[in-house]
């Protein structure tokens, strides 16, 4: 009797690993269970069909049009773009004047010196730390020196006439 069940065992246990194996070693079966079928009442509709207890023909959707579309929004249609903004049109002004550079703000006097019997002042530039010595007429950074006196350089551009003093006023007095 024992033999009888450890051969019925073995036989079952064979079986059970034959077909966990052809189980494991077949393609995944995607086919619908069963094919949908034509409705004899298309023209009703689905509701009709459904009341009358024959089975809906329903498309079967394949993953790319499933996610395609978003699955958590109000209107569920695929994606697009948004549409191109209209171009700006500014208004023209028909008398509007030109736009002008702003004057270059003037040099630092950093001090007045005298060589070979001239007067010479060092200008600083004014957005750096770059200093120059220079005499009446000549240039630094767009200015032109016209002026200089004992404690002060008067300079110029195309615009502005600029008074430069070596020991300006304090505010405090």
């Amino acid at each position: 009797m024992l033999a009888l069940r450890l051969v019925l065992a073995l036989t079952l246990a064979t079986v059970v690993a034959a077909e966990i194996w052809a189980v494991g070693t077949r393609p995944l079966e995607v086919t619908p269970i069963a094919p949908p079928r034509a409705v004899a009442a298309a023209d009703a509709g689905p509701d009709t069909a459904a009341s009358a207890g024959r089975p809906i023909d329903l498309p079967i959707l394949d993953r790319n049009h499933v996610l395609a579309r978003p699955l958590f929004t109000e209107t569920r249609r695929a994606w697009q773009p948004p549409p191109e903004p209209a171009p700006v049109v500014l208004p023209l002004i028909a008398n509007a004047a030109p736009i002008q550079e702003p004057a270059p703000p003037a040099p630092r006097l950093v001090g007045i010196g005298v060589a070979s019997g001239r007067e010479r002042a060092l200008l600083g530039d004014p957005g750096g730390y770059e200093t120059v010595w220079v005499s009446e007429g000549e240039t630094a950074w767009a200015w032109v020196v016209r002026e200089i006196d004992g404690n002060s350089v008067t300079v110029e551009n195309a615009e502005n006439v600029v008074p430069l003093n070596l020991y300006p006023d304090s505010a405090g007095g």
